[in-house]
């Protein structure tokens, strides 16, 4: 017979198999008085634990370690995020009643670097009580057993504990094949290569159905208080002080970019640009000019052309051939620049928002975000238009797909009457700003420190770049992960938001607290600069400014 010691130590290596198997051994071994009560639940109780502890270092180096991502790292756990910001004692506590959410539960506390203290101490009393409950359980049901089957009424406990963890494991296989199959579905070609997406993602963020100016109401207020604390209205106008009013609004998105040079200039999207002069009221040289530095650059149809100085996808439109561009040029206002940009291809898009103190060597990417353009899902029965007003989410913003809004182009006729195949995808927009119906996914997650690294020698090349958002396009999550196949589209400066914000899964006081951690960050960068001899914009400046840009912002051609 073995010893006590040896049994305990078999069971809390059984612990790692199955913790609920390593119970039923150690209840057995109780029963017969072949082990004290007290030395089985230690080792139990240490193997639970250690266990626990395990799921949530594997977490951790998921981030490091492709390959333990690849494996470990699934829909479920990303999933999870928000419920543990928001419940992470409770969720601890609760998912070991839970079949099947355990390992993806501990394996997102570390992933998602959630507080160990908060983890270690939830587990272990959580670990503590359900090891009291189990034994006590195992031990009433394995005596009334034993009193009628002996010896196989333990067997048949274990037996049963086998078979419910081994239909769990293919109830658990048949609901990802179908989330599968839904999801293939769901994003289609449109996003090969970005996390899919469920039916529960596509709602509606809370901070989207608020009218702009209530939701931007308190993020004034805050403002206000940090004016005051820092004795200047308008001292973010030098968070980056290169650029026009720090960036907050108004900057030349190409005076940016141009400065990138040299094995840099490999990141972006290829591009020219061309100011409408104000006595070129038919734009015929113009598009001269236009046709010509595509043609040195080497890019043609289909291209994207931008306002310089913009918003939200205002002015943004795709355009397919000459007779488009000439009808955008002619809408364009005089004196103002365009960029036409090349349209690149992969299907991946995000906002890489980055920070950087002017006391640091280096800086951060604090948040990134993936965006899905708006689009609906054929059925086979239905049109466009009635696809759209179907979907709650694409209904929200309905009036711009039906070409209702000047500011918008919508889709053509012959589109929305049309009936799309079962589970084809329908784009609804060119551009996926938050303005068209845009979907944004907070991916945090997937940060590495290779695409922090490679992002910060990027922004190191702006002069005095501090804070702001990089706009990008990509391949694939994993090459966006290891600073490769990406290809930015837009810099974007103090005015930009940390856009995860807007995803449905996020509360509202969640995005509060983000903009409220986001300005205080603002303001202490421009601070930091004030120190160094920079002077903010008068208020005067400022006001002038920010009227003249919400007219410019007017006067663009409709987007698509």
């Amino acid at each position: 017979m073995p010893s006590p010691v040896t049994i305990s130590i078999t069971l809390f290596l059984l612990t790692f198999l199955h913790e609920d198997v390593a119970i039923v051994t150690g209840s057995y071994f109780i029963s017969r008085n072949e082990l004290p009560i007290s030395l089985a639940y230690v080792f139990l109780y240490l193997g639970i634990v250690s266990g626990d502890v395990i799921l949530y270092l594997l977490g951790m180096a998921a981030r490091r370690l492709p390959w333990a991502q690849k494996l470990l790292i699934h829909d479920k756990v990303t999933n999870f995020r928000q419920r543990l910001d928001d419940n992470l004692i409770y969720s601890i506590l609760m998912v070991r009643l839970v079949p099947g959410l355990l390992a993806p539960t501990f394996l997102a506390c570390g992933w998602f670097r959630l507080s160990f203290r908060v983890f270690l101490s939830t587990t272990m009393a959580a670990a503590a009580v359900y090891l009291v409950i189990m034994l006590a359980l195992m031990l009433m049901f394995g005596e009334a057993l034993l009193h009628v089957l002996g010896e196989w009424g333990w067997v048949l406990l274990l037996g049963f504990i086998l078979v419910k963890t081994l239909f769990g494991m293919r109830s658990a296989a048949r609901r990802r094949l179908r989330g599968a199959v839904t999801t293939d579905i769901d994003t289609g070609g449109i996003f090969k290569g970005l996390p899919q997406l469920s039916p529960g993602q596509r709602k509606i963020a809370p901070a989207e159905r608020l009218p702009a100016w209530i939701f931007y109401a308190p993020v004034v207020l805050f403002w206000l208080i940090q004016a005051m604390r820092y004795r200047s209205l308008t001292l973010p106008t030098i968070a980056n002080p290169c650029m026009k009013a720090g960036g907050l609004w108004g900057e030349s998105k190409s005076e940016l970019m141009k400065v990138l040079q040299g094995d840099l200039k490999e990141w972006l999207a290829n591009y020219v640009t061309v100011q409408i002069q104000r006595n070129d009221v038919n734009r015929d040289q113009v598009f001269a000019t236009l046709q010509e530095r595509m043609h040195e650059n080497g890019f043609q149809y289909p291209l994207v052309l931008k306002p310089d100085v913009g918003w939200q996808g205002y002015g943004v439109r795709k355009i397919e051939n000459d007779m488009q561009l000439r009808k955008y040029l002619q809408a364009f206002p005089l004196g103002e620049t365009l960029i036409a940009q090349e349209v690149i291809s992969w299907p991946g898009e995000a906002g890489i928002y980055y920070i950087r103190m002017p006391n640091e060597s280096t800086g951060t990417v604090t948040s990134l975000t993936f965006r899905y353009f708006p689009h609906v899902i054929g059925d086979g029965v239905s049109t466009v238009r009635k696809l759209i007003l179907q979907d709650p989410r694409t209904r929200f913003k309905h009036y711009l797909h039906f070409g209702i809004n000047s500011r918008h182009l919508g889709l053509p006729s012959e589109l929305l009457n049309s009936i799309p195949m079962i589970g084809e995808v329908v784009r609804l927009s060119f551009i996926g700003s938050i303005r068209t119906g845009g979907l944004y996914q907070d991916a945090s997650a997937y940060i590495t420190p290779t695409l922090n690294d490679c992002i910060a020698q990027i922004a190191h090349a702006l002069p005095e770049f501090y804070i702001g958002r990089f706009d990008v396009r990509f391949s694939s999550v994993e090459s966006l992960q290891q600073g490769k196949q990406f290809k930015i589209i837009e810099i974007n400066g103090a005015g930009s938001e940390p856009i995860h914000i807007w995803d449905p899964a996020t509360p509202l006081t969640h995005a509060y607290r983000e903009l409220f951690r986001y300005q205080s960050t603002l303001f202490k960068i421009a601070e930091q600069n004030r120190r160094r001899g920079y002077k903010p914009d008068s208020l005067l400046a400022f006001l002038r400014l920010t009227l003249d840009y919400g007219h410019l912002l007017k006067r663009y051609p409709a987007s698509s």
